[in-house]
């Protein structure tokens, strides 16, 4: 009998726990900075935060010189971590290089990084729908107007950038 209850009360305590877990990510962000402290923490929750496809496809370049869109989804996401996603600015050698938030209002963030009077590297667009932030759109210099038989090298690389961040991040 006692090993019974023992039992019932260590599965009960199991539901309780994973039912707690299961309403924190049904609830609201307590804020953009909360929410991104754990977006780019733990990959499990940044996945889970980007809307895939994101509105702006990855061009890549053809043999003859013409675009080709893909669609950006969850596989050729690169995790940003916090380094990717902090504010400052340097001199560099080619210029300023810069990474900041360029519009913080209620329910929208804008986040860009690269060199001034240049193109952008990063371009991060968080939208907040229903009480939780999420990316909408994006734009990375890893796949800007890379040739298209590059692409599949280029997409392996990200995934094992992200696979030792996931390592770290879970």
């Amino acid at each position: 009998m006692k090993k019974s209850l023992f039992a019932l009360s260590l599965f009960l305590l199991m539901q309780a726990v994973n039912l707690s877990a299961v309403m924190a990510q049904d609830e609201p962000d307590a804020s953009f900075d909360a929410f991104l402290k754990k977006f780019t923490s733990s990959a499990e929750f940044q996945y889970s935060r980007v809307k895939f496809p994101v509105a702006t496809p990855i061009f890549l370049i053809t043999a003859n010189g013409d675009e080709q869109e893909v669609p950006f989804t969850q596989e050729e996401w690169p995790l940003l971590g916090d380094k990717e996603l902090k504010e400052f600015r340097q001199e560099t050698q080619d210029g300023v290089y810069f990474r900041h938030f360029t519009v913080r209002d209620k329910d929208h963030v804008e986040f860009e990084a690269g060199l001034e009077e240049s193109e952008l590297d990063l371009s991060v667009i968080f939208d907040l729908i229903d009480g939780k932030w999420y990316v909408t759109d994006c734009f990375n210099g890893i796949y800007g107007g890379i040739p298209v038989d590059d692409f599949d090298a280029t997409v392996y690389e990200v995934q094992q950038k992200n696979e030792q961040f996931i390592k770290k991040h879970p």
